[in-house]
């Protein structure tokens, strides 16, 4: 959201040029070097911040982790 990839308020503007692609799925084997996906933004300051904050989200381990439920139950 903070470069209008997404929104908080259903009133607020969308960048349809800015998003994530991610190329990665939890659980897939990967080499040093590999992309872990793909970002869409209009500047390189934007893609460094970004890139930034998407490596703090990933942790890449040894063991095979274990693959979290899509759907945790049905109302």
């Amino acid at each position: 959201m903070r470069y209008r990839g997404g929104r908080i308020k259903a009133e607020d503007g969308v960048d349809h040029a800015v998003g994530l692609e991610c190329t990665v799925k939890i659980g897939n084997k990967v080499e040093i070097g590999d992309p872990l996906g793909i970002i869409y933004c209009r500047t390189q300051n934007q893609a460094d911040s970004i890139s930034e904050i998407l490596q703090s989200a990933y942790k890449i381990t040894e063991e095979i982790p274990d693959i979290p439920k899509l759907i945790r139950a049905t109302v």
